[in-house]
Formats: structure tokens, C-alpha cells, sequence
């Protein structure tokens, strides 16, 4: 699965699951491939300013979706820790599929 790191100042989160719900969005492969679109070849990933252009729905700490979505980020942290990355596939698989769910995407 192909990887990349987005470093992007665009928020602060009033919680860890707020954190981690952002996280787990911006590092879904349907969020990359978004901003990817914006971003000329060769010029790397884009500027932060791509973001507005995702449209994240803001953290509502009683919506199980975004719970869900918090929940993973956090369990791919740890399993990162410890090595896990056969894990982590699994659970980036189900990720995509929430995320793909948050935005109301079909294919």
C-alpha cells in the first residue's frame, strides 16, 4: 500500500479523538488521491491550502462514524509502535471504507 506523509498546519483539535478523526481522514487513500489531484507533477503533495477543498466535516464526539474513524487512527498509532504492519493494512482497508462512507463516496 503506498504510503506519504501530509504536513499540513490546517487545525488544532480540542481532543485526542478529534486528532485522531482528522488524522485517520487525511490519511485515507481516498483523501490522498483528492489532494493528489491538486498537485502538479513533480511538485510534491501539494500546499496546505488544498485542504479546503476536502470539506471535513467538523468532529462530533457522539456520531459512531467519527467515533469509528478516531478509534482506527488510534489503533494504527500503537500498531506502528509495536511493528504491527500487516495490522495496519487491515485496519487502513477498513478506514478507506468509513471514509469513502463520511463523504458519501460510491465507488
Amino acid at each position: 500500500m503506498e504510503r506519504c506523509t501530509i504536513k499540513i498546519n490546517f487545525s488544532t483539535s480540542n481532543s485526542e479523538p478529534e486528532a485522531h478523526y482528522l488524522c485517520a481522514i487525511t490519511n485515507s487513500k481516498p483523501v490522498r488521491d483528492f489532494i493528489k489531484s491538486f498537485s502538479s507533477a513533480g511538485r510534491g503533495f501539494g500546499t496546505p491550502s488544498v485542504m479546503e477543498h476536502v470539506g471535513i466535516p467538523k468532529f462530533d464526539s457522539r456520531n459512531p462514524l467519527h467515533q469509528n474513524l478516531a478509534e482506527i487512527s488510534k489503533k494504527c498509532h500503537r500498531l506502528k509502535l509495536e511493528g504491527e504492519e500487516k495490522e495496519i493494512e487491515k485496519l487502513e482497508k477498513e478506514l478507506d471504507g468509513l471514509v469513502k462512507k463520511l463523504f458519501d463516496i460510491k465507488q
